[in-house]
């Protein structure tokens, strides 16, 4: 599993996805988010139906499909600057990340329960995210160096390699029994984890501060591009910026277990949500292209890894047999707050990227101070 996380996360574009849209797209910085808000209302669509798909299919069919619709968007990405085109690459990439994240983690998870080797579902994950982000670290710096001598066209074709290759790796992968009641279909499956969402207070509270400071952090995944180049970066550093992010997430996702012990579990949380919406606020007051870049790194270590501690929490609370259905409905609402979100930044953004990102750093602050997430919720 981690070696499949690894090889469908080396992605030549990862470092210069922005850069792709704007001059090889020849689109605005509106026109981008509109494309991605396409993409997250697509994702809002699948992702219960792909976690469902997981569930009574099996997670390594899900993973065997995910990397065929992540090929087939690659070829659409680089057949001709269009946006009619890329909408069509968007949705594929959707179909494909909606099938793969509901089934890695769920897969990842009972793994571990069920192997009975010690090993627990934090570490696990958190080894999971490791291979991740070792993937981004290695190909967004290849990836820009490349497009500074080939094209950005040309990254985008080489992007589909790693996921040619990643296609024997479910063929090796050891899919634990699933404990799904005979005899529910798809119907039955998708109600009876809404259902359980529903009346779950629990998850449902652990869900709300996943699903909105997520989305509020990852808003800087389409922002720093434009940022740091407008104060002076050439587009030949901006991989190596990405592969910064990465180490900065790698550091923190590493230090977990010292930080919860430092601050309480609850008291991370709050922490690392803090710190990241400071980083927001600073950003939007300072204009120092290195100063920009060493904020960037702790926004982002400290918020894009946050989502790593929800996923072990979470799953504490979900049934085996409805596990990925049940995270592919925490998935849909964070993809439905983005899909509306993201025109709306776009705008903003074009209007005036400083005040955009004081109004980021505000809200991200807000929002944890009255997350109402408790000590006795984070369970081990």
């Amino acid at each position: 599993m981690y070696l499949f996380k690894f090889l469908v996360s080396f992605l030549l574009v990862n470092g210069v996805w922005v850069p792709y849209y704007l001059d090889y797209g020849g689109f605005s910085f509106f026109q981008v988010m509109v494309l991605e808000s396409a993409f997250m209302f697509s994702s809002m669509v699948l992702t219960i139906p792909a976690g469902a798909v997981a569930d009574i299919l099996g997670r390594r069919k899900a993973l065997g499909l995910s990397l065929v619709f992540f090929i087939l968007s690659v070829g659409a990405y680089s057949m001709a600057p269009s946006f009619f085109l890329f909408i069509i690459a968007n949705f594929l990439w959707a179909v494909g990340f909606s099938m793969e994240q509901n089934a890695e983690v769920a897969m990842v998870y009972d793994s571990v329960r069920s192997s009975g080797r010690g090993m627990s579902s934090k570490s696990a994950i958190s080894k999971l995210r490791s291979f991740e982000y070792a993937g981004f670290m290695i190909s967004a710096p290849l990836g820009s160096m490349l497009a500074e001598r080939l094209g950005l066209r040309a990254v985008m074709l080489f992007t589909a390699i790693p996921l040619v290759v990643c296609l024997i790796v479910p063929f090796l992968l050891k899919e634990p029994p699933k404990k799904r009641k005979q005899g529910i279909g798809y119907a039955g499956q998708v109600k009876g984890a809404l259902r359980y969402l529903k009346n779950h207070k629990v998850l449902k509270i652990l869900a709300l501060d996943r699903v909105v400071l997520d989305a509020l952090f990852f808003l800087m995944f389409w922002i720093y591009p434009v940022m740091l180049m407008g104060r002076g970066l050439p587009l030949a550093y901006l991989g190596y910026i990405s592969t910064g992010i990465v180490a900065a997430r790698l550091l923190l996702l590493n230090s977990f277990p010292r930080l919860e012990k430092l601050f309480s579990k609850k008291g991370y949380l709050l922490f690392s949500a803090l710190i990241a919406g400071a980083s927001y606020l600073f950003l939007g007051i300072n204009s120092s292209l290195w100063l920009s870049v060493m904020l960037l790194f702790v926004l982002c270590g400290f918020g894009l890894t946050r989502y790593v501690l929800f996923d072990h929490y979470v799953n504490k609370f979900i049934p085996t047999g409805i596990r990925a259905t049940v995270l592919g409905s925490i998935n849909m609402f964070e993809f439905f707050l983005l899909g509306i979100t993201l025109p709306f930044i776009g705008k903003l953004v074009e209007w005036n990227l400083e005040i955009t990102l004081v109004i980021i750093g505000v809200v991200c602050i807000g929002f944890s101070l009255i997350s109402r997430v408790k000590e006795e919720h984070l369970i081990d």
